[in-house]
């Protein structure tokens, strides 16, 4: 048995991962093109180029670029009028900026369990925390994929509650042959440096529903009216969340090979989730023929402890990191119901509740955040089919070497 790299031995991998985001020729001539016009304004063509590019991609009749996914929430939230006094129901393993952007209009949050099986949005438990004052609910595609819009849509419609899609990790992602970001009333999507499509930061919103773009573009634009000449006229109260035209044609020139990395992360992970069949204290999340596009932004997965030597996530991921496994991590370690964000006077402040948090009905969420849940970030699947099998070759490698994991594991708790 070989020697964990722990204990002075060779790691498994010592090849750095693909890097991302990765910048070609052509953004750099499409940068210069930028630097060279008259026009640097969020208005630029450019930037109207790139929406209708990414509305023609996701299927949707409109799409607006903005400054950011979370920004992007923000806008379809004010704009569908929801704010101070209303609800809008999230699933608590999430983004802060989920949460964010429903403070930031004055509504309050509330927060929904997740399924063990996908960490996802639970239908059961959002209908269960619905009342009178609920106007949406913030479906998430953590890691890319899709949650079950068929009982969302279908428990919203019954209430008369509206669907808002959290894209940020979904580019390309599809439920029964639909992309993200068409099946509910709006979808927002992030465009930050880690993201499957990236400038750094940005965003995009989408929509079928005109009215709704036109309200949306005018709240991006200091609430001027989209069909009006008159520059200084404002008829909503808007902002300034408008993309630059940098970012614009960085992501034009991304959007030009976004499928052929979709497919490649989804080969990657369907040969990483063979290959973790064989091992008892990974547990793989569910399979659903209704998700016919996984973004796979994350590989996401589930540690079980218990099969294996009662070692703690943390301490699996140190004794990963030796044998040169980077791109992995313990996800959202901590439910946003025992964040101070929602348990401080900013809170109380911007939403006028009183609402508290503690004891909250969570109890899927908390295990995945507390103890079993992970994930591989999206870099690590646009590696070459050896290189993706370096993750099982390293479990395979702890679990042949107990006694040399165990005293890893001694050593390190008794220096805690």
């Amino acid at each position: 048995m070989n020697q964990l790299a722990v204990n002075g031995g060779s790691p498994v991998r010592t090849k750095p991962y693909p890097k991302w985001p990765a910048a070609r020729a052509n953004e750099y001539r499409r940068l210069l093109g930028i630097l060279k016009m008259d026009d640097w304004s969020t208005l630029n063509q450019e930037v109207n180029n790139l929406g209708e590019m990414f509305a023609l991609y996701t299927g949707a009749k409109y799409a607006l670029p903005v400054s950011s996914g979370t920004v992007g929430l923000e806008v379809i939230l004010r704009a569908l009028n929801i704010g101070r006094g209303d609800e809008v129901i999230v699933p608590i393993y999430t983004f802060v900026a989920s949460v964010s952007s429903i403070l930031y209009t004055g509504a309050t949050p509330v927060f929904a369990d997740v399924l063990y099986g996908t960490h996802l949005l639970d239908p059961e438990s959002f209908e269960k925390n619905i009342t009178p004052r609920t106007k949406a609910v913030l479906a998430v595609h953590i890691g890319g994929r899709p949650c079950d819009m068929d009982a969302i849509c279908e428990i919203a419609k019954r209430h008369n509650i509206l669907v808002i899609e959290d894209s940020a990790q979904a580019h390309g992602a599809s439920w029964k042959g639909k992309k993200t970001g068409t099946l509910g009333i709006a979808g927002s999507f992030s465009f930050q440096a880690s993201k499957n499509l990236s400038c750094g930061e940005g965003g995009m919103i989408t929509t079928n529903d005109e009215a709704l773009f036109r309200q949306m573009w005018s709240i991006r634009e200091y609430g001027r009216d989209s069909r009006s000449d008159i520059w200084y006229e404002h008829m909503n109260l808007g902002t300034n969340a408008g993309m630059a035209p940098w970012q614009a044609v960085v992501l034009q020139e991304q959007m030009k090979d976004v499928d052929i990395l979709f497919e490649k992360r989804t080969k990657s992970a369907k040969i990483l989730t063979e290959a973790l069949r064989e091992f008892p204290f990974i547990e793989l999340n569910d399979e659903d023929e209704r998700v016919t596009g996984n973004a796979y932004h994350l590989f996401m997965f589930k540690y079980n402890k218990d099969a294996f030597y009662g070692v703690t996530r943390e301490e699996l991921i140190g004794l990963l990191s030796g044998e040169g496994i980077g791109c992995l991590a313990s996800g959202y370690s901590q439910p946003i119901t025992e964040m101070d964000i929602v348990n401080d006077e900013t809170f109380r402040k911007v939403t006028g509740s009183d609402r508290t948090y503690q004891g909250v009905d969570i109890p899927v969420g908390k295990v995945i955040a507390y103890e079993k849940g992970m994930w591989l970030s999206q870099a690590a699947l646009l590696d070459e089919e050896s290189d993706v099998l370096a993750f099982p070759a390293a479990l395979r490698k702890l679990a042949e070497n107990k006694d040399e994991v165990l005293e890893y594991v001694k050593r390190r708790r008794d220096h805690e």
